[in-house]
């Protein structure tokens, strides 16, 4: 077998889940080659193929597998438990598989970004919330205004998609109730204010 599918055959993950994550791994190859051709496709694949894979694990089974692989939580993260299969996810493909810094970081930072993020980190965020499989109004409207940016020759169609996710995301959380965890305010802002500055010609 070659990598990929040795990525693939370790998963176990649902049907439905498979699907949405082929469908990361699309979206992430053609994201990448749009905006960062640089990056490796085998690294684009590998952290789209592996960014959930463990994200059917029941809350107790997540938590307990942080603390088997070290993962250190604040009481902030223990309260966000949705978000900490992109940490075991990152952990086990660094353990397992050997994979390089930037996948790993990738996956761990999939659901919420973080300030100053990386081309990789970028590209596995947007991917999970536009790839065809996605169905929420949300993920459908990124979609749409993404391709619609890139078809009309935006140059700053990712950073400019990547903004409406996070608002996306935060905007769920606050209708929920739930926590923001800090990564994702300090992402958003680190983008939107990147964008204003080239609005002002300051960039």
């Amino acid at each position: 077998m070659n990598e990929r599918e040795i990525w693939i055959a370790g998963l176990h993950l649902s049907d439905r889940r498979l699907t949405h994550t082929f469908g990361v791994e699309k979206a992430a190859l053609a994201i990448a080659a749009r905006h960062f051709p640089a990056l490796s496709e085998a690294e684009v694949s590998a952290a789209a193929l592996l960014h959930d894979w463990t994200k059917e694990l029941t809350e107790r089974e997540q938590l307990d597998l942080c603390a088997d692989l070290g993962i250190e939580l604040g009481p902030q993260e223990r309260r966000c438990i949705k978000v900490l299969h992109g940490w075991t996810a990152a952990a086990l493909a660094k353990r397992e598989y050997g994979l390089p810094p930037a996948v790993c970081d990738a996956i761990r930072w999939h659901s919420t970004l973080r300030a100053g993020c990386a081309p990789l980190d970028a590209v596995l965020f947007l991917a999970d919330f536009i790839e065809e499989n996605r169905r929420s109004l949300a993920c459908v409207r990124c979609r749409e205004y993404y391709e619609g940016l890139w078809r009309c020759g935006d140059t700053d169609a990712l950073e400019k998609a990547l903004v409406f996710g996070l608002d996306a995301v935060i905007r769920e959380n606050l209708e929920e109730g739930n926590l923001i965890l800090k990564d994702t305010l300090e992402s958003r802002n680190a983008i939107l204010y990147t964008l204003l500055q080239k609005a002002d010609g300051q960039a």
